[in-house]
């Protein structure tokens, strides 16, 4: 095997990887604004208050995973883009407005997701223990 077939090999495994990631990336964005639009529409038609709580908290999942998709295409796309300059260009990227603005998105979207989760994992958990030590209702002597 020659030099120059291992470096074509892994140009192409670098590609395949980034247009992977900006095929997730695309459909990740895309299904994530269809859920956020039919969740905000879904919003004005909760009458209780635990399904406008659920409604709200699987927005903000769907935001922190629409972050997660945006992060994807333009990490794929710079990828591509400074595929075999990085080195050589590593400082100008590090300090750029487009990298500090990806740190802010990915930052963000994790951020979301792991404030929404505690916060449905502390409901779910307080729903349990004060429904198995809640004194017997009306319906359940029946």
């Amino acid at each position: 095997m020659s030099a120059t077939s291992g470096v074509d090999q892994k140009s192409f495994k670098m590609e395949c990887s980034s247009g992977l990631h900006f095929i997730i990336g695309i459909i990740g964005t895309i299904l994530n604004v269809v859920a956020i639009i039919d969740q905000i529409v879904q919003v004005n038609q909760c009458k209780t208050k635990p399904a406008f709580f659920t409604t709200v908290f699987l927005i903000l999942i769907s935001f922190s995973d629409l972050c997660t998709g945006v992060y994807c295409i333009i990490v794929s796309i710079y990828n591509i883009v400074y595929n075999d300059i990085y080195c050589k260009k590593q400082l100008e990227w590090l300090t750029s407005l487009e990298c500090s603005l990806l740190g802010i998105i990915n930052t963000v979207g994790f951020l979301t997701s792991i404030f929404a989760m505690t916060i449905l994992s502390a409901k779910r958990a307080y729903s349990i223990f004060f429904k198995s030590f809640a004194p017997p209702s009306d319906i359940d002597k029946k």
